[in-house]
């Protein structure tokens, strides 16, 4: 898995179990809230 498909990943989980919040998905997951932005970011633009 390449950097680009782990954010995507993240931004999933972000949307699927964290009610679109990346603070919580940051305390949730072991994850820096800045990738998960990025990757929701790369997913909107496609």
């Amino acid at each position: 898995m390449n950097e680009v498909e782990r954010r995507g990943l993240q931004a999933q989980m972000r949307l699927k179990y964290c009610q679109d919040r990346a603070r919580l998905a940051q305390t949730v997951f072991p994850w820096g809230r800045e990738n998960i932005e990025l990757g929701l970011a790369e997913k909107e633009k496609g």
